[in-house]
């Protein structure tokens, strides 16, 4: 209807809906080979490699929708060193 012509400036916001089960974890936390994207989960000592689907991701944070649980700790360093099943310091 021409409100908006070049030049001029808008604010907009689009409604992309909610995930209620998605988890926030530390973008350095991801490991990505083939497609695949990978997290390690620390428990009782040891790692357990996990396979995750990812929503969206920043710098910062990726956001999991399926693969890890909120209140699950996650190997954020050595990433390369680890495997399923290995002994790690907490």
């Amino acid at each position: 209807d021409g409100a908006l012509r070049p030049g001029l400036f808008a604010t907009a916001r689009v409604n992309l809906g909610t995930r209620r089960n998605a988890v926030a974890i530390p973008a350095r936390a991801v490991r990505s080979e083939a497609g695949a994207h990978r997290v390690f989960v620390v428990a009782n000592g040891r790692v357990s490699e996990r396979v995750v689907t990812i929503l969206d991701r920043n710098e910062r944070e990726v956001l999991v929708e399926r693969g890890v649980s909120a209140g699950e700790r996650v190997a954020t360093e050595r990433l390369d060193a680890l495997a399923d099943g290995v002994a790690v310091q907490e």
